[in-house]
């Protein structure tokens, strides 16, 4: 059981397991996107001037998190007032951000602070290089910030034309795609609209449930 279609036509190339015997059931965000927000979590120089861009992810090499500090600086050639926020361990963060003063730690957050960390963002940034399913991408639609992303075939099934795409290995393509959507407040509403509409047509915890009962008693 995997959770996309791209997963599953991979494995059927790759391993040669017929489709037949490959059941995709679909994700979504928690729950807790679902709540009202009660209390801020608390984001470390914050700058409303700033274009804040969000990376909620852990150290893994497929993250490809490095990619960022030579994004920076074409950024930083440009003029444009902008900040990468990331989760990281402490030990991540200095190994891979070490001198680059474009980019804070939120260190590791709980899942139930999400809503709130969204709720302050303008971008959800992810230039990863292999994903099954991200729950990054629902989450950024359910609270309404424009998508950047690896141009690649899993970020493609799951966020169609609701994300602005990027090639994840080269910095220069990355950086005018972020100041596109930076410069363009119509496209940014655009994503925004388009992600809603995206996510009404993902999977929901219910069904997702549904799903899994359903496949245990045919099988």
């Amino acid at each position: 059981i995997v959770e996309t279609e791209d997963a599953r036509e991979k494995i059927n190339r790759v391993l040669g397991i017929p489709l037949s015997d490959i059941l995709v059931v679909g994700n979504t965000c928690h729950e807790v996107y679902d709540q009202p927000i009660t209390e801020l979590y608390p984001i470390p120089g914050f700058d409303p001037e700033e274009f804040r861009m969000l990376t909620m992810s852990a150290g893994y090499p497929h993250k490809n998190l490095e990619i960022i500090n030579p994004v920076s600086k074409h950024l930083q050639k440009n003029n444009l007032s902008f900040r990468f926020y990331v989760t990281l361990e402490p030990r991540d963060f200095s190994r891979i951000f070490d001198s680059n003063p474009c980019v804070t730690n939120l260190g590791p957050v709980k899942v139930t602070s999400g809503p709130s960390i969204y709720s302050r963002m303008n971008a959800l940034f992810l230039p990863t290089l292999l994903e099954t399913f991200t729950s990054s991408y629902p989450e950024a639609m359910k609270m309404s910030i424009p998508i950047l992303t690896s141009d690649l075939s899993f970020a493609h099934d799951i966020c169609q034309d609701a994300a602005e795409y990027f090639n994840p290995l080269d910095s220069y393509d990355i950086a005018q795609k972020i100041e596109r959507i930076i410069r363009d407040p119509e496209r940014r509403a655009m994503l925004v609209q388009k992600g809603t509409e995206r996510l009404a047509k993902l999977e929901t915890a219910a069904g997702r449930a549904a799903r899994f009962l359903d496949i245990c008693m045919k099988h």
